[in-house]
């Protein structure tokens, strides 16, 4: 009967350990380099696009406006990418990753994708992310509220979500934010000293 009971809690835990792991799958706070590059030819256009697709750079982000990890990256290298960009040395597309969890971050995406004014646009995301705690955990009436003292009272459905699940299942990525920065790929929070080092050697 001890033993019973003994297997029993430990196959209680090991389910609660595997819930967890399943609930902390699209967020990542340690940044990796992945060892195989990723050719632009496997990825499809969509997202939000901003600077001269021809740049030297390119750089993907799949993120999520709810994520704190994705804030996090956002606040730090949120400056180096519009330099950069101002410069005509990188084309900065960012790909919003849906994530069960984070109800909010679809309904602000919607409101984000209504926005045609690439200037306005990038705005209100630098806001979107630095404002997070603000109507991350809101109620539907809040969220409302929220919108109304923002730049985000016109909204527009997304309809890529399938196609960039696909794309997110097929490049193998596992967390947000991931970076793809002309092919190489970096999953998790990706620092500002990394991120200037690794320009600087593509634009050697």
């Amino acid at each position: 009967m001890k033993n019973k009971k003994i297997i029993a809690c430990l196959v209680i835990i090991t389910i609660l350990l595997f819930i967890a792991g399943v609930g902390n799958l699209l967020m990542s706070s340690n940044s990796s380099v992945a060892s195989t590059k990723i050719s632009n030819e496997e990825l499809i256009e969509n997202g939000y696009a901003f600077g001269d697709s021809d740049a030297p750079i390119t750089l993907i982000e799949y993120t999520n406006f709810q994520c704190t990890y994705c804030k996090e990256q956002h606040s730090e290298l949120n400056e180096e990418v519009e330099r950069l960009i101002s410069d005509g040395k990188l084309y900065y597309l960012m790909k919003h990753v849906s994530i069960e969890a984070y109800k909010n971050a679809e309904i602000v995406n919607e409101r984000v994708n209504a926005i045609s004014d690439k200037d306005i646009q990038l705005s209100v995301i630098n806001r979107v992310f630095k404002e997070q705690e603000q109507w991350s955990e809101k109620n539907t009436g809040e969220l409302e509220r929220y919108f109304e003292t923002t730049n985000l009272k016109e909204k527009n459905p997304v309809k890529i979500k399938g196609k960039l699940a696909s794309e997110v299942k097929k490049l193998g990525i596992t967390s947000t934010p991931t970076t793809i920065i002309n092919g190489q790929k970096f999953q998790g929070t990706l620092k500002k000293e990394e991120f200037l080092k690794y320009i600087e050697t593509v634009l050697e």
